[in-house]
């Protein structure tokens, strides 16, 4: 197969809904032609910003009055029959146990909810700085110049390495927002990719060891340290990602 066959069929490809040896041809295909390849990971990229929250936002009010006369109308049927107030009490006792349930849930199962939510924010912004070409509002190699940048735009004071000498040298930085907080991301290199680092603060973090995420065929080591978070995220192999965390906690 072509590239241009492959190319009309690596939507489908990506969605899996080719036959096996058809998409075996095209694995063949990508693993020595790197036009297609990047094509497929532009599917990727899009396939995660549309399933980006951020992305949508609600209707204005007005939009349903012009909408609503266009529509068919319903049978009016009644608002409070017997069926009504037993899928209400349903609902209510449904929404009671859940309540209870997340009470009492363990803390470790809570938190790891919450790493899988901010594991897909940090993974979307870090393709929306891809895709935007906004990787940083200070470009620089100096920490000398990143660091204080963030004096004044954020509440606290990020750690800014130069980790050239160890292979990842440092390209700039941005403020993002993760889980609704500012943080602070300083960008770096390793080789042609790129490692975003976000970092936010909490006075009642508590130290924690790296813990390692795989998304979208992403790599992510999340850890805290001192009061802060930190979640490194890259297209880079986890061997190289990994000694990026060592790197960076060894020269703090």
């Amino acid at each position: 197969m072509g590239c241009n066959e492959i190319q009309q069929v690596l939507d489908g490809y990506y969605d899996g809904e080719l036959d096996l040896i058809k998409s075996l041809d095209i694995e063949r295909h990508l693993k020595s032609c790197e036009n297609c390849t990047a094509i497929l990971n532009n599917y990727k990229i899009l396939h995660n910003i549309m399933r980006d929250k951020s992305f949508y936002c609600i209707a204005p009010a007005e939009l349903k009055s012009k909408i609503a006369p266009a529509l068919p109308k319903m049978e009016n049927k009644p608002a409070y029959g017997i069926n009504n107030i037993l899928n209400w009490r349903n609902a209510s006792f449904v929404l009671a146990i859940l309540v209870i349930i997340s009470f009492f849930l363990p803390i470790n199962l809570r938190n790891n909810f919450r790493d899988e939510d901010l594991t897909a924010q940090v993974v979307n912004s870090h393709l929306r700085s891809l895709v935007n070409d906004n990787l940083t509002d200070v470009l620089s190699s100096d920490k000398h110049t990143v660091k204080p940048w963030f004096n004044g735009k954020i509440n606290f004071s990020p750690p800014v390495l130069d980790l050239a000498g160890r292979g990842f040298p440092l390209t700039g930085g941005r403020i993002d927002y993760i889980n609704n907080q500012q943080a602070a991301v300083l960008v770096y290199r390793y080789n042609k990719h790129i490692i975003n680092l976000y970092i936010s603060a909490n006075a009642n973090f508590s130290d924690s060891n790296p813990g390692i995420y795989s998304r979208s065929g992403y790599n992510i080591i999340h850890w805290k340290k001192h009061g802060m978070e930190f979640w490194a995220v890259s297209d880079v192999n986890l061997e190289q990602l990994k000694r990026f965390n060592e790197e960076f906690e060894r020269n703090r």
